[in-house]
């Protein structure tokens, strides 16, 4: 949201792409701000579609491939995605528009060899191999990686339900100013979850792409509290509120508590 006056942005936008009422309460919970939409095919062959405002118009987008019944009961009213030009736009032509960071759960049904509805048209997805069970964690290496962003990825190894598509990305110049960094990886070399950062002023994360997770709302609450800490001009309205209970913002009535309590932990 922006201010309209001045033209500042006042409070952080998540979009959620075919995730339940329930999975989005657990980030509200946390105090994201975030509303629902769908994207994908149900029974007729054109590819649906429902948001509550154009995609451009958020920072975030979460997009789960994995379409469940609850989902699909949850959208009753739905339009061809490409009814909504500036939605299919944000989609199709990569960073051009909104959202900034886009991450995606890769499982079920893409319907194209890339990542089109997710918003990553230049990555690619294919069918995994069954059963695959051993999974490696890569160093981080190369340059323009985030190390915390790594971390954070590395550490939902232990609750991926299933491996059902590996992922690639574009090497060489023709991908710059982006750079592709894989977290974990099958013993033969496919990618199963990966990053991808933007090299601007500073280095900046614009995607993440990983398997079905055992609860994929836990799983995005981790990855946007790291998001937070690493790109946090993207929310504002939370740097704010950290702003507010630092010693300089506090009103004398809460200054004089505070010492109050000090005190008493002195004695």
């Amino acid at each position: 949201m922006w201010g309209a006056a001045s033209g500042y942005r006042m409070a952080h936008r998540i979009i959620l792409l075919n995730f339940s009422e329930r999975e989005s309460r657990v980030l509200t919970k946390a105090g994201f701000n975030v509303e629902r939409g769908f994207v994908g095919r149900t029974q007729s062959p054109i590819t649906s579609f429902h948001v509550p405002h154009p995609l451009f118009e958020y920072d975030l987008m979460f997009y789960n491939s994995r379409i469940t019944s609850d989902v699909l009961r949850e959208f009753p009213d739905l339009i061809p995605l490409t009814n909504d030009k500036g939605s299919f736009e944000s989609l199709a032509q990569g960073f051009k528009f909104p959202p900034q960071v886009r991450i995606s759960f890769l499982g079920g049904s893409t319907e194209v060899g890339n990542l089109l509805l997710g918003g990553l048209p230049f990555i690619q997805v294919t069918e995994a191999d069954p059963n695959v069970s051993s999974i490696l964690e890569c160093p981080p290496d190369g340059a323009f990686r985030i190390d915390a962003l790594h971390r954070t990825l590395a550490k939902l190894q232990s609750q991926i339900a299933a491996v059902e598509q590996y992922c690639s990305a574009p090497r060489g110049q023709n991908f710059w100013p982006m750079t592709h960094h894989v977290v974990l990886m099958t013993r033969n070399g496919q990618e199963l979850l990966s990053y991808g950062t933007s090299v601007e002023a500073d280095t900046v994360p614009r995607y993440v792409l990983l398997p079905q997770l055992k609860d994929n709302a836990e799983g995005a609450l981790q990855i946007l509290l790291c998001m937070e800490g690493v790109w946090p001009r993207l929310f504002p309205d939370r740097i704010r509120r950290e702003w507010l209970t630092t010693a300089e913002f506090l009103l004398p009535e809460e200054k004089a508590i505070n010492l109050e309590i000090e005190a008493k932990q002195c004695r």
